[in-house]
């Protein structure tokens, strides 16, 4: 009498499916050519012997398909093999190809029916222990969602993962990967949130509703009525910029100029500079050049006071009510020229 192979300890270790796989497939090989390939369910009819060689013959192309990769099409075979012949041999080559595709819950079902199933002959009996075994690995494996509503009553609330029925205050078993939340009730507004789940997680995830009209209109309103920070952060911005780029960086250069200006023309403390017949053509310029950066150092200091008070009327009148089409209530436009810098707008 041939003998099914049989690879509990391997069926373990994650990495080497195509060994458990064909394991859980030689039995069902075996108990096929052995003619005593399933017991039925009680309430069913007994598959017939033409039922139970087409099984057969679809868990062998099944085989053949694992070898290749292909997964997906061994599992279809599978299906319709475990259908023709629910023999518990079928279910747990089933379910391991169903845990390389990332489906544990269907592998669970498929190993909670192989548990129970009464063995009719030893092969079966080996795929009953088997499957208790897996049963438990797949168990732990596989990651739990319980939702707790939190408002309104959790019966006033309709949930649904993924666009299936999901039911709340439960830890229900989920596949890992990601997944799609939505909550209902009459009178509140519809919540969705997307949520990601690896193997063995447990996550408990609080849902509360908003009541239509209410918090969300009043968010809604506070958005429209202008509150609105981001004039008052740019112009601090414009006034850190025009601080450190023209107030500081103009006003280290103008010293810097200054004081080669003293040297080179042998200026006194009384401001009067004595440049030689030779350095005269080239003294004015300098000259200059020192005053407009000492010009521009002032102008960027001004700039600095006038964007940090703009900032903070802007931040001010952001925080007050104003309808969504009203236009903006304050305007300050600031004003630099050559010896000149300030602001002008309106309130």
């Amino acid at each position: 009498m041939a003998r099914a192979p049989v690879a509990l300890a391997a069926g373990r270790r994650r990495g080497r499916p195509t060994l458990v796989l064909a394991a859980a497939l030689g039995a069902a090989l075996a108990a096929g050519t052995l003619g005593l390939a399933g017991t039925p369910d009680a309430c069913a009819a007994p598959p017939t012997p033409q039922q139970k060689y087409e099984a057969l013959t679809l868990s062998r192309e099944a085989e053949a398909l694992l070898k290749k990769g292909a997964y997906a099409d061994a599992a279809k075979k599978l299906e319709r093999a475990d259908a023709l012949d629910p023999a518990p041999e079928y279910k747990v080559a089933l379910a391991q190809v169903l845990i390389e595709l990332k489906d544990f819950v269907r592998a669970g079902e498929l190993l909670a029916a192989a548990a129970t199933a009464k063995p009719a002959t030893i092969v079966q009996k080996k795929a009953v222990d088997r499957a208790k075994e897996f049963r438990i690995e797949v168990e732990e494996r596989t990651p739990t969602l319980a939702v707790e509503v939190r408002e309104p009553a959790a019966n006033a609330v309709v949930l649904q993962l993924d666009g299936e029925p999901f039911e709340a205050d439960t830890a229900s078993p989920v596949n890992p990967g990601h997944h799609e939340l939505t909550a209902t009730a009459p009178g509140y507004q519809q919540l969705s949130q997307g949520l990601d789940l690896k193997e063995s997680d447990r996550k408990t995830l609080p849902v509360t509703l908003v009541k239509s009209g209410s918090a969300s209109a009043e968010d809604a309103g506070a958005s429209s009525r202008g509150f609105n920070k981001l004039p008052a952060v740019i112009a601090w911005g414009v006034g850190g910029a025009a601080l450190f780029g023209m107030g500081v960086g103009a006003g280290v250069y103008a010293m810097d100029a200054t004081q080669e200006v003293s040297d080179v023309y042998r200026c006194g403390e009384d401001g009067v500079c004595h440049p030689t017949p030779e350095q005269r053509p080239y003294f004015d310029d300098d000259l200059y050049n020192a005053q407009v950066y000492g010009n521009l150092s002032t102008a960027g200091f001004v700039l600095a006071g006038v964007g940090a008070a703009a900032g903070a009327v802007l931040w001010v009148l952001s925080d007050r009510s104003q309808a969504p089409d009203e236009p903006p209530s304050a305007r300050l436009v600031p004003l630099v020229a050559p010896g000149f810098a300030g602001v002008a707008g309106s309130f």
